[in-house]
């Protein structure tokens, strides 16, 4: 059937999309800041406009709550199509427009919308004919979670809502009734007070630490500060009030060491690395994730649930529990009675026990990887039933959820390093973000760096040579740097090229990882990639700058830091499988074998135990990706401008504050 477009109007108070959303965001709209839509060019348009960016051109979108999808005309494509953008043939072939005429569709295709920090890769269909270049469509709102307030020309986004509220949003989906909302939120409210606020624990499964008939290993605590050793005991009370760990006469022992979290409190973790070493593997096996995403299309309802310290609700056999004794200082031996942080084996124990509660028999619509759970449907009520059949059995099982963190009857949710909704599987715009938002470049230096991480996937990209060449030029000694139209045009389209097929790949789960982590006295880079028969091809970009505290650290800290929130990042797709992290600092290759994990490297070293890689040097010129990436802040943060400034504007104003300082109070030239 051919999709239908009613007249771009106001949206009316009796659509379901307008009551789901406004109804509940009234009560708390009041610590809510709103956002200014953009004015409209027509004093007399009454129609609502948003400012967006499409590889860095803005774009006055018409908001249409009325467009089932996101259309472009041809003079919009235009801009686009010059970096290097496809059409893809379309599955209709034209529209039905509000005045009741048929345009046709010259394709489809899939670009980055950028709208402030938040980029969604959306799909837009072309109509050439159409009056507007863009026309955001519900597709993007339900998307971006868009609330728009047309008398008071503003908007508010649902994530800025859901912070300020108490409750945790339910009403993620469009399409539900008052009557429906009612009914989930009865059902969410039944099982919470059923499992109250105590800390779950498992009957079904038991973990089992075997290392053979190696002797007990026993090793001195690490000496902490009083404050550290307040702290310390705190930790240990509150385990001990949550039945987690139990005093001890065992003959094992391992130091234990506080790891501060983003939040400011402490995470209370054991050194097992030297329990680890002897330890063997289990055999249980892990769900294929390319199993399961292939199973999430067309999902209209979806569900997303969050295990409350998924591990410590797993019962430790009793033989093990001396095994994971650890020494608090001046409070004496104790060991865990549920299954600790940082054990080998325990990813494959948690996924034993979420099997044989949820099983095969849920499959079609459940599925479990590890702790992260998603619920997918169909219908309302068959997500009803499904979604009561999955907390009676959590609940059964002794397993409790955090409340807060889960995700109910979404029409979009992330999952597993996609974006799973009803039209099927996306790639996450986070994958991509590190390159969309690389900065233009403004020297020389930042230009060889942004041609160093385009150069190194130059086999993937057809026509390399020719498309960087206006940017290349600028490298040529004693050419002057002038950044225009030509280089402007060239940036866009290869960072096009660098984020789209056949470069960007999807994941086998099939093949080992690498993970290439930089880091800078300015920021953190990290590509996840895998090597396939043309060579090794990107899964996902990342970057980040750094802190005023971060940027202190030392370089073996700021490159330990870059491989921690690497590893941290791409956590989905890496976790209990082994991998390759490549560095061009070789001190990390002995972050395993750190002897005293005291202090913040140490610290760091207790929070990988966890996970099984290998880390690889990779000299600094065979390393330039990731080195781009992580300079990348660089040339927001502090602009380097070695060059003579070209501006005729600015070149004419110094001279002028240089001659006559005081008809130029505001102007200082240093």
């Amino acid at each position: 059937p051919k999709p239908r477009f009613t007249s771009p109007k106001p949206m009316s108070r009796q659509d379901p999309y307008w009551q789901n959303w406004v109804k509940e965001v009234r009560e708390v709209m009041c610590g809510v800041v709103s956002h200014r839509l953009t004015p409209s060019t027509n004093p007399r348009d009454p129609r609502a406009y948003l400012t967006v960016q499409i590889f860095g051109i803005p774009f006055r979108a018409l908001l249409d709550s009325g467009a089932s999808a996101t259309l472009m005309n041809d003079q919009g494509w235009a801009k686009i199509s010059s970096l290097g953008c496809c059409l893809e043939p379309s599955s209709t072939s034209n529209v039905v427009l509000a005045d009741g005429n048929s345009q046709a569709i010259s394709g489809s295709a899939i670009i980055p919308i950028q709208h402030k920090s938040d980029i969604r890769l959306s799909k837009i269909l072309i109509v050439p004919k159409l009056k507007d270049q863009l026309i955001l469509g519900a597709d993007w709102w339900k998307a971006m979670g868009l609330i728009v307030d047309l008398k008071n020309q503003s908007y508010n986004l649902a994530e800025e809502i859901a912070a300020v509220s108490p409750e945790p949003a339910i009403i993620g989906h469009s399409s539900l009734t008052n009557s429906q909302t009612k009914r989930l939120d009865d059902l969410i409210h039944s099982y919470r007070t059923k499992a109250g606020q105590k800390l779950g624990c498992a009957l079904k499964v038991e973990h089992r630490i075997d290392t053979g008939d190696h002797q007990p290993i026993k090793q001195r605590y690490y000496p902490v500060s009083p404050a550290i050793q307040k702290i310390m005991s705190d930790e240990l009370d509150k385990m001990l009030a949550e039945d987690v760990v139990e005093p001890s006469s065992s003959p094992w022992s391992s130091p234990v060491v506080l790891v501060k979290k983003k939040e400011g409190d402490f995470r209370f973790c054991v050194d097992f690395r030297q329990i680890n070493k002897i330890t063997k593997k289990h055999a249980y096996p892990l769900p294929y994730i390319s199993a399961i995403l292939d199973r999430l299309r067309n999902g209209k309802y979806l569900t997303s649930l969050d295990v409350k310290s998924a591990f410590w609700q797993v019962r430790l056999e009793k033989g093990s529990r001396e095994k994971t004794a650890f020494t608090v200082p001046h409070r004496g031996l104790f060991q865990f009675k549920r299954l600790p942080f940082g054990l080998h084996n325990s990813g494959a124990t948690w996924q034993r026990l979420i099997d044989s509660i949820l099983g095969p028999t849920l499959e079609p619509f459940v599925f479990c990887y590890l702790d992260d759970v998603i619920l997918v449907t169909q219908t309302f009520e068959e997500h009803m039933k499904i979604l009561d059949e999955v907390l009676k059995r959590l609940h059964e099982a002794g397993i409790t959820l955090s409340w807060d963190k889960c995700h109910f009857c979404r029409s979009e949710l992330r999952y597993l390093g996609h974006i799973v909704n009803e039209n099927g599987l996306s790639v996450d715009p986070q994958k991509v973000e590190a390159i969309l938002q690389f900065p233009t470049p403004q020297t020389v230096r930042q230009v060889r760096r942004f041609a160093g991480l385009a150069s190194w996937y130059r086999r993937f990209m057809p026509n390399f040579a020719q498309v960087m060449s206006p940017i290349t030029q600028l490298l040529r000694k004693n050419k002057k740097f002038e950044w225009g139209e030509e280089q402007e045009r060239a940036f866009r389209q290869v960072q096009n090229m660098l984020v789209s097929a056949p470069l960007l790949s999807c994941p086998d789960f099939a093949r080992p990882f690498r993970l290439l982590t930089d880091a800078s006295k300015s920021g953190l880079g990290a590509i996840l990639a895998q090597v396939f028969e043309e060579g090794e091809k990107p899964i996902a970009y990342a970057s980040r700058s750094l802190t005023k505290d971060e940027q202190k650290f030392t370089t073996s800290e700021i490159e330990c830091l870059g491989v921690l929130w690497a590893i941290k990042k791409f956590r989905p797709y890496i976790e209990e499988s082994k991998f390759e992290v490549i560095t061009d600092h070789s001190a990390l290759r002995w972050l395993h074998n750190l002897k005293d994990p005291s202090g913040r490297l140490g610290r760091w070293a207790i929070q990988l135990q966890g996970y099984d890689f290998t880390v690889t040097h990779r000299p600094g010129k065979q390393h330039e990706a990731a080195d781009a990436l992580s300079r990348a802040s660089e040339a927001v943060n502090a602009v380097e401008i070695r060059e003579t400034p070209n501006d005729k504007w600015y070149l004419n104003l110094r001279e002028k504050v240089l001659a006559n300082p005081s008809d130029y109070p505001l102007w200082k030239v240093d």
